[in-house]
């Protein structure tokens, strides 16, 4: 017995309608199975895994070598003012116009490279990385200054003295270290920072003085034109490895280029106080490269 149903015939259309049920039952379970398998992956951690890190990893003790270039500013203003004191000793004219505190010589510049090392530890916490560092540098900063200076003062006996001055200095920063502290901030693999600490230099030093006075009188009593003996008197110094002191601040960048090597850029202001009377302050700009464990 066939049936018809909108003019098709039942019988004719049977085996695609039964391929098409065959389709859809074999196809039902193929969606939540592979749902099951990315949640098991999921679990596993996989994706998880593929998640970029937050923070770089600054911790831990490093080493590196730099090198650059420092521009170095040296006030000399009165740095041979005890050898002038010295020549003055006993005399009217030092104890009441104080010629060895006039400012004879004048700043000045030098320019030089700088190349050194450096070693530090760094302590992290999530993105604020503090740390410890001695820094190292060699140099050849050679600084001198040369002038004089002539003045009239009269004193209370009544006597106007007629002063010169030729003032002598030089100065050459051999090399210098700085302790310092670093407190940094870890964006991605850059790490930002500030740097203090004091700094400790080695220098020679050169200087002298040549005093001249004449002391006439005027105030009638026809006494004596003074003068020292003999006149001028002159008094020099030299000192090698000298140590200087000062303090230090910077700041700078480091780059991570791999887990252990990095980059570094970085500003530093060095200012030396006790050179024998004259104040020296380095500006330096340097590049370094370096290695943490």
């Amino acid at each position: 017995m066939r049936a018809f149903f909108f003019g098709t015939d039942v019988w004719a259309g049977a085996p695609a309608t039964a391929a098409l049920l065959v389709w859809a039952v074999l196809a039902i379970p193929l969606t939540p199975v592979r749902a099951a398998d990315l949640d098991y992956a999921a679990l596993r951690g996989a994706v998880m895994d593929d998640k970029p890190t937050k923070f770089g990893d600054w911790s831990g003790v490093y080493v590196g070598a730099q090198a650059g270039y420092a521009n170095t500013n040296v006030d000399f203003g009165n740095a041979a003012g005890d050898l002038v004191a010295y020549a003055l000793r006993d005399t009217i004219i030092e104890a009441e116009a104080a010629v060895s505190g006039w400012t004879v010589l004048p700043e000045r510049d030098a320019r030089r490279g700088v190349f050194g090392a450096f070693l530090g530890y760094n302590s992290q916490w999530d993105d604020v990385v503090l740390g410890v560092e001695v820094n190292y540098n060699y140099t050849d900063l050679s600084v001198s200054a040369q002038d004089k200076l002539r003045r009239s003062y009269v004193t209370s006996n009544q006597y106007t003295y007629d002063v010169g001055l030729d003032s002598r200095s030089a100065v050459k920063i051999v090399d210098y270290m700085t302790f310092r502290t670093r407190a940094g901030y870890v964006l991605g693999s850059f790490m930002p920072y500030a740097s203090l600490g004091v700094a400790v230099g080695r220098a020679s030093i050169d200087r002298s003085a040549s005093v001249s006075t004449t002391a006439v009188d005027y105030s009638g009593a026809r006494r004596p034109t003074l003068s020292l003996d003999p006149n001028p008197t002159t008094i020099s110094e030299t000192k090698n490895n000298e140590f200087a002191y000062g303090v230090a601040a910077g700041l700078g960048v480091d780059v991570l280029v791999t887990e252990s090597i990095f980059l570094r850029g970085e500003y530093e202001y060095i200012r030396f106080v006790s050179l024998s009377k004259a104040r020296a302050d380095i500006n330096a700009l340097r590049g370094a490269v370096g290695v943490k464990f």
